[in-house]
C-alpha cells in the first residue's frame, strides 16, 4: 500500500493558525476586510474538507474533491452552525470571531481526519508461521490409514441413506408445495409509508389543539426539521442502495432539511402565518406527503433487493 500524504491537512492546519497568530499578534490586522474575506472563504472550504477527511479516512485530496456537493454541504453546514451560536451567546456574531472559531474547528477536525488515516494506513503485524514438524514413515502410515477409514465409513453412510423415493410420494409432495408469494414487505418500501404516516399525524397535531401543546407535536417536529424532508428527496433522486453510501445519504438528508426548512421560514416570515413551529411544521408535512408519492412511485420501480431502506 503506497503511504498517504497528508499535506491537505497539514496545510489546512496552517491556514487557520496562521489567522489566529494575525490577529492576535498583529492588530492592524484585526479588523481589515479584505484579509476577513479571503479568510472567510478560505476557512470555510476548510472546514468542510476537513470534516469530509474526517468521514473517509481512506480518500485522498483527488478522491475526496470528486464530492463537490457533499463538501460545500458540509461547509454551509458547519458556518451556519456556529454562526447561529455566536448570534445566540454572549460574544455576538462578528465576523473575526466566526472565522477564528470555523479555524479552531478545522484545525481539531484536521487532527482527527489526520489520527484516522494514519489507524487506516497502519501497517498489519504478520504473525510468523511456526514450521510443521516433519512426521515419521510409520505416523505418515497410520494417518493414511485413518483417512481410508473414514472414507470407508462415509462411502458406507452413503449408501444406506440413498435409499430410492416413492416416485408417488414425490409428485404429492411436489404438488403440496405451493409457490412463494412475494409478501407486503417486500414489494412495498415500509420507509415511506411510515414517513406517509407521520406526515398525515402531523397534520393531526396541528389542527387538534390538545396534541398541538403535547409533546408529540415536539418529537415529531424534529423528525421534519432535521431528517424527513432530506431523507425523501435522497430517496427520489437515488432509490438504489449502492447509489450513495449510507454516511453521505445520512448527512446530505440532514443538511437538506436543514436547508429545507430554513428556506420554508423565510417564506412564512412574509405570509401572514408566520413563523412558528405549528406553521412550519404544517407546511413540512404537506410537502413530504407529495415528496413521499413521488418517491414512492420512485422507488417502486427498483427491485427490492437493490433498494435502500432503514436496514442498509
Amino acid at each position: 500500500m503506497k503511504k498517504m500524504s497528508n499535506i491537505d491537512l497539514i496545510l489546512i492546519f496552517l491556514i487557520g493558525l496562521s489567522y489566529t497568530a494575525l490577529i492576535t499578534f498583529f492588530s492592524p490586522f484585526a479588523n481589515n476586510e479584505y484579509l476577513d474575506g479571503i479568510f472567510l472563504f478560505l476557512i470555510f472550504i476548510a472546514s468542510g474538507y476537513s470534516l469530509l477527511a474526517v468521514i473517509y479516512p481512506d480518500k485522498y485530496i483527488n478522491e475526496l474533491l470528486k464530492k463537490p456537493v457533499l463538501l460545500l454541504m458540509l461547509s454551509a453546514f458547519l458556518t451556519m452552525s456556529v454562526s447561529v451560536i455566536l448570534k445566540y451567546s454572549p460574544l455576538l456574531m462578528q465576523t473575526n470571531l466566526l472565522i477564528v472559531v470555523l479555524s479552531s474547528l478545522s484545525m481539531i477536525l484536521s487532527l482527527i481526519a489526520y489520527h484516522r488515516r494514519k489507524e487506516i494506513l497502519k501497517p498489519l503485524k504478520v504473525q510468523p508461521v511456526s514450521p510443521v514438524a516433519d512426521k515419521s514413515p510409520q505416523e505418515k502410515v497410520m494417518s493414511y490409514r485413518q483417512s481410508l477409514d473414514k472414507t470407508t465409513e462415509t462411502i458406507d453412510q452413503g449408501r444406506l441413506k440413498s435409499v430410492p423415493k416413492d416416485p408417488v410420494k414425490e409428485k404429492v409432495e411436489k404438488k403440496s408445495v405451493s409457490p412463494k408469494k412475494l409478501s407486503f414487505t417486500t414489494n412495498t418500501p415500509l420507509d415511506i409509508l411510515v414517513i406517509i404516516i407521520l406526515s398525515v399525524l402531523s397534520l393531526v397535531t396541528v389542527s387538534i389543539p390538545l396534541l398541538n401543546n403535547s409533546i408529540v407535536k415536539t418529537i415529531l417536529a424534529g423528525l421534519f426539521i432535521f431528517i424527513i424532508p432530506g431523507y425523501l428527496l435522497m430517496t427520489l433522486l437515488f432509490p438504489g442502495k449502492e447509489s450513495l453510501e449510507v454516511i453521505e445519504r445520512w448527512g446530505l438528508s440532514v443538511i437538506i432539511s436543514l436547508a429545507l426548512t430554513s428556506v420554508i421560514g423565510i417564506i412564512l416570515f412574509y405570509t401572514p402565518l408566520g413563523i412558528n413551529l405549528s406553521s412550519i411544521l404544517m407546511i413540512i408535512g404537506i410537502i413530504s406527503i407529495i415528496l413521499s408519492a413521488v418517491a414512492y412511485i420512485r422507488v417502486i420501480k427498483v427491485p427490492p433487493s437493490q433498494r435502500f431502506s432503514f436496514k442498509s
